[in-house]
């Protein structure tokens, strides 16, 4: 049985986590060129110190199939915001970020701002990372960010 295209993003949310960028995959070229404005103005909020990853609006999302989200290593994470979010692993996964993440993801890939550095040493690493909201693969990417119903961190 197929399922609807009217699954809210609650229901196929799978969770959150604190993820490296180097388990991010390669964005489409032209993907990033038809984001340059957006980009733009998300330095704009770095450079000023917006760059608060554990709230929502400010997560990346990615879509994921289940089985690979289930074999996913869960290590220690770190409090922001009053939320906790535990560092995840997938293996050879490469996560795959929703069109509407590009611009966020790309000016956190190129950002030298500042704000946005002291951000990244929260977790003692030299690598850059983001939270990321993970969605079940197969869910329509429109949906995404219509103001769905989710409740928690």
């Amino acid at each position: 049985m197929t399922e609807s295209q009217y699954d809210t993003e609650h229901k196929r949310r799978l969770g959150s986590g604190i993820i490296f960028l180097s388990q991010i995959s390669e964005i489409d070229r032209n993907h990033g060129f038809l984001c340059k404005k957006e980009q733009k103005e998300i330095e704009s909020q770095f450079q000023r110190g917006a760059c608060m990853p554990w709230l929502r609006k400010h997560r990346l999302k990615a879509k994921i199939q289940k089985s690979q989200w289930e074999t996913r290593v869960i290590m220690k994470g770190i409090a922001f915001g009053g939320c906790y979010f535990s560092k995840l692993q997938f293996g050879d996964v490469r996560i795959r970020i929703l069109m509407e993440s590009v611009a966020r993801l790309e000016a956190i890939r190129l950002s030298g701002a500042e704000n946005l550095k002291r951000v990244f040493r929260r977790l003692e690493t030299e690598e850059r990372w983001w939270i990321v909201d993970f969605f079940e693969h197969g869910m329509a990417t429109k949906m995404i960010g219509k103001g769905g119903t989710l409740n928690c961190c």
